[in-house]
């Protein structure tokens, strides 16, 4: 029996509703400071802490909770907008688990060209080993890559490999190819360090 329309719609309807779910638990269970939800009751998500004013104002019956109908009418916005704050906030994680845990000081990050190369913009990340290991290979990972007027740009790539030994307390530095030719700027963390001796640091 072929399905209708409505039926088509009312399930389209009903899944981007449940993926919103998904993210707001994750996030009410991994983000204190962002907590979305306190509960799901009724099918209806209540709003907390720092998100009641980015989010409010889907609450168009103003009970402090997002129904279905709520949902319906601006989920896509709602789950983009959710989406974004959470890679924004895992990004923050990863730039301070890296910071603090890594043992590889980032000295410098700079946006460069060479004679290769002079259409495309390439990441240059100066770095310094300071894990007292000897480093196999190293994996950075690149995040709110941004043009000269502050917009942000979606690279080809986001993160570039080195394999390489790097003994402890060497400097060193890594360039990548971004094939992008307007960037400005770009934030850098470490992903993962294997090191010489069969162990390594994992940050995703």
């Amino acid at each position: 029996m072929e399905m209708t329309k409505e039926t088509k719609r009312n399930i389209i309807v009903g899944i981007i509703i449940l993926i919103v779910f998904v993210l707001f638990a994750k996030m009410a269970f991994t983000s204190p400071k962002t907590k979305i939800t306190d509960k799901v009751d009724d099918d209806k998500i209540e709003l907390s802490g720092d998100m009641v004013n980015k989010y409010g104002k889907f609450d168009i019956d103003g009970d402090g909770r997002l129904d279905e109908y709520e949902m319906k009418e601006y989920s896509s916005y709602v789950m983009d907008s959710m989406v974004n704050d959470i890679e924004v906030e895992n990004n923050n994680k990863r730039v301070k688990n890296s910071l603090e845990n890594s043992g590889v000081d980032i000295t410098k990050v700079t946006i460069t060209h060479d004679e290769y190369s002079p259409k495309w913009d390439n990441v240059k990340i100066n770095f310094k080993n300071n894990t007292g290991k000897t480093i196999k290979a190293i994996r950075f990972k690149w995040y709110d890559v941004k043009n000269a007027f502050g917009e942000e740009i979606n690279p080809t790539y986001t993160g570039g490999n080195m394999t390489e030994i790097i003994s402890n307390g060497r400097q060193t530095y890594g360039v990548w190819e971004t094939y992008e030719d307007q960037i400005e700027s770009v934030k850098v963390y470490i992903s993962k360090i294997v090191f010489t001796d069969g162990t390594t640091w994992d940050n995703e």
